[in-house]
């Protein structure tokens, strides 16, 4: 019973610190205004014991702004730590897809050449075996023309991916 109370009170205090400020505050004001009610009853005052007993006004906003600073100072912490973890979060997860980008683009490398290879070596064979003409000579050289035209726009492409990494 009292290890679940010992628990709850902490757990309190540790998810609300202000309520341990506003109870440390409130008890020494207690305590000193007790204490001046004790020394008045007992006629045992003089003009400086008023002072004495009173300046834990002072003393009360003094605590009370130490509170509100280091509260403010770990709520500052919290969020600078909360942003610290949310950017490495996002460069952690940048870094990821420019990896899954590059082994795309390696991959989509391999997947077209591959083809455009192939395509390549039958336009130079076809016209290697047709060198009399019957008009294939024209149709290759535009198969010829339009691979190379995709095997530079492929180059294109693959240099501007080199750059983003």
């Amino acid at each position: 019973m009292i290890a679940k109370l010992f628990r709850l009170v902490k757990d309190t205090v540790v998810q609300y610190p202000a309520i341990l400020a506003g109870y440390l505050i409130y008890m020494y004001y207690f305590f000193v205004t007790l204490d001046f009610f004790e020394n008045f009853k007992l006629a045992h005052l003089s003009s400086s014991d008023f002072l004495t007993h009173f300046d834990a006004v002072f003393w009360m906003w003094l605590l009370a702004y130490a509170f509100v600073k280091i509260l403010s100072y770990r709520e500052k912490s919290y969020l600078h730590e909360k942003l610290h973890l949310i950017q490495e979060h996002q460069a952690r997860e940048a870094e990821w897809r420019c990896n899954q980008y590059q082994f795309f683009t390696e991959e989509l490398k391999t997947e077209i050449n591959e083809p455009i290879a192939v395509a390549t070596g039958y336009v130079r064979l076809i016209r290697q075996q047709h060198k009399n003409g019957n008009g294939t000579g024209a149709k290759l050289d535009e198969i010829d023309a339009q691979l190379k035209k995709v095997i530079r726009g492929l180059d294109g492409f693959y240099s501007r991916s080199r750059g983003v990494e």
